[in-house]
């Protein structure tokens, strides 16, 4: 059975505003030593697979900080599949053509860049490290190295943010043609600056309306532009879709390396890296966790139901599960749903509820 592997490079030049994700600020990350712990665990997860791996995914944290030969020895020793996706997330601002040109030598087919807003009002209050002309430079860079694929991440329902500089922001990205966009609406998550400043009252989250009106107008806009949105906050051109990422929404096995990172084996155990540096060192740094049924079909219908192709009916009649069709008839009624004889997936109404309908499924299959 095919499988990614997820690597966690867990340092950044400084920590955004808004990011809850594991990750360290050290002027002098200790590169080597997290190699050696990479390859330790990549020995202990790939006795669980059989195949090479089909994708790899470097995120963070920000991966374009750790030497080329780093990411090409963990590639070469990966050893996946010919003509494997291999992500790299990367960063304006740290990059020369060189580096990026070192990185495709080495392996690296597709890049995922972290714009977040063209808006320096925007970069500033989400605590970017890099400015405008950097995002610019960056992707004026990349269409030059010309890799297979390039995606680049933008971030709306910002604080005090107007449709005019949500319009502003999709029109600068779009002058670089991106073959693929992930747009995702601002979440004040627990624990981060973002979140003591809403507490404190000096950042007011926007207005509701207005950010439906926002993703709204970034749906129609960039169907308009000749993407398919094939996942709520994902947008791309034909054959430029994240192979990595739909692998994961679609259920797939994926190891996972690296402070914090989580992994899903072929038999349905999930692994769970320690996120401390110092006890993701140590040997007992791996929890493992064995979802009940009733987890494991909760966590896929999660996933599934953010997707185009939406929940498989399959999925449900191998678990023994249905819907009531009083219910099921009702969220069709009201334009939350829509089914075809195998899946069953949100409508562009229902996408706006997302979170609320995806509980509601999942209260209904575990009846």
């Amino acid at each position: 059975m095919s499988f990614g592997i997820y690597v966690h490079h867990p340092w950044c030049v400084r920590k955004c505003a808004y990011c809850a994700f594991n990750v360290y600020t050290d002027k002098n990350p200790p590169f080597s030593i997290w190699r050696e712990h990479i390859s330790r665990d990549w020995k202990l997860e790939k006795k669980f697979f059989q195949e090479k791996p089909m994708t790899i995914y470097f995120g963070g944290g920000t991966p374009s900080l750790a030497p080329v030969s780093i990411i090409s020895d963990m590639i070469l020793e990966f050893n996946p599949m010919e003509n494997a996706e291999i992500t790299l997330e990367i960063n304006p601002g740290d990059l020369s053509q060189n580096h990026l040109q070192g990185l495709q030598i080495a392996g690296v087919s597709r890049y995922s860049i972290g714009i977040q807003s063209f808006n320096p009002r925007f970069s500033k209050l989400l605590n970017r490290s890099h400015t405008v002309h950097d995002n610019h430079e960056l992707l004026s860079l990349i269409t030059k190295v010309r890799p297979k694929s390039w995606s680049l991440d933008l971030i709306f329902g910002l604080p005090d943010q107007n449709l005019e500089e949500l319009i502003w922001d999709i029109d600068q990205a779009l002058k670089h043609n991106p073959p693929h966009i992930s747009i995702y609406g601002l979440t004040v998550e627990r624990g981060t600056p973002l979140e003591r400043g809403v507490q404190k009252g000096s950042i007011i989250p926007l207005d509701e309306d207005i950010w439906s009106d926002q993703f709204l107008y970034i749906m129609e806009r960039l169907r308009k532009e000749g993407y398919e949105q094939y996942e709520i906050s994902n947008f791309a051109r034909s054959d430029h879709r994240s192979k990595h990422n739909e692998h994961i929404w679609k259920n797939g096995a994926y190891i996972g390396l690296g402070p914090g990172a989580h992994g899903f084996r072929i038999d349905g155990t999930r692994t769970v890296q320690k996120e401390k540096w110092e006890e993701w060192c140590s040997p007992d740094h791996i929890i493992i966790e064995k979802p009940t049924p009733e987890e494991a079909l909760s966590d896929k219908v999660i996933t599934s139901i953010r997707h185009i192709d939406g929940i498989p009916i399959s999925l449900l009649e191998e678990n023994g599960r249905k819907i009531d069709t009083t219910t099921m008839n009702g969220w069709i009624e009201n334009d939350l749903i829509t089914c075809t004889q195998t899946h069953i997936m949100l409508t562009q109404k229902g996408i706006f509820v997302a979170d609320w309908m995806t509980q509601q499924l999942i209260e209904q299959i575990n009846k």
